[in-house]
């Protein structure tokens, strides 16, 4: 089974979409410092690169090219954004 969870699109009502992505949101309370900001983007995009290298997301959607998503709120805020490619 892989580390994440799969949302999978509509295929019925979309059968040729392109793109699929993935997200990985981080969370700051927003009594934290903001230099915890860049470690937490960090273990996101680990996290997503490891996401979109697994083996079993490609054979489900072969024609399906993926992306990934960074977010790192700090309390409301969104501190954080960064498009990871496969």
């Amino acid at each position: 089974m892989p580390a994440f969870r799969l949302c999978e699109p509509n295929a019925v009502a979309h059968p040729e979409a392109p793109h699929g992505y993935l997200l990985e949101l981080k969370w700051l309370k927003p009594s934290a410092s903001d230099a915890q900001v860049p470690a937490l983007a960090s273990e996101a995009t680990a996290q997503l690169r490891r996401y979109l290298g697994d083996e079993s997301l490609r054979p489900r959607r072969p024609h399906v090219r993926y992306m990934g998503l960074a977010l790192v709120y700090h309390g409301w805020k969104l501190a954080h954004a960064e498009a990871v490619a496969a």
